[in-house]
């Protein structure tokens, strides 16, 4: 077994648990035997990207977490986040768009708040 076919077999079966998922649900999602991902997830499969392309979406995988292992991966939100944002329509992401900026816009000023409130001593009445 090699090491990317370990790191394959660990993600999706990682990402399909965390979903609540069994290996025959997902299979029948992308149209391949139970076997398949059974195999997948004991790295002792060689998948085509037909298969592994359908697997990724329905599982919500990032493909850089098998190429790109190595490399450091944002935090599970920033990833949560990031998945969520991948999976929308067009017309989702256009009606998030502004939305997610003022929430996070919100989230900016009350932390300078916070952080103003921290320096100034407390006054004296």
């Amino acid at each position: 077994m090699t090491e990317y076919s370990r790191v394959l077999g660990d993600t999706v079966k990682r990402a399909r648990l965390s979903l609540k998922l069994t290996p025959k649900r997902v299979a029948e999602q992308i149209n391949v035997d139970e076997r398949t991902i059974m195999n997948i997830e004991k790295g002792n499969s060689n998948p085509t990207l037909d298969v592994l392309y359908p697997l990724f979406q329905v599982l919500k995988i990032d493909s850089r977490e098998i190429f790109n292992a190595k490399l450091p991966r944002e935090s599970e939100a920033q990833y949560q986040l990031c998945v969520l944002a991948e999976n929308c329509t067009e017309e989702e992401a256009t009606v998030l768009i502004p939305v997610i900026e003022s929430i996070k816009n919100a989230l900016c000023r009350g932390n300078k708040i916070e952080s103003k409130a921290k320096k100034e001593p407390a006054s004296l009445v």
